[in-house]
């Protein structure tokens, strides 16, 4: 076998060989987030009115039927941001 046939097939493997790790950090941190978020959600919810939760991962503060809330929906409602 020629050597630029060997050189072409290194390159090849090594060009998948980094797609495929790509694919795994990129799906990785997206199952991370979906988790994070699902598991956030379920938290809100059982909490009482009132209740305040910062998420310091994702910089976000929640308030569970704070006054702003009540203003804009009731007070069942939640509040992501600040």
């Amino acid at each position: 076998m020629p050597e630029y046939e060997i050189a072409a097939l290194a390159a090849g493997a090594g060009y998948l060989t980094s797609t495929l790790r790509m694919w795994i950090r990129v799906h990785g941190r997206t199952s991370t987030a979906r988790i994070r978020s699902r598991h956030r959600s379920e938290m809100i919810r059982g909490l009482p009115s009132g209740s305040r939760i910062m998420d310091e991962h994702d910089r976000i503060i929640v308030e569970v039927g704070g006054p702003r809330a009540k203003e804009k929906q009731g007070d069942s409602s939640v509040i992501v941001g600040d």
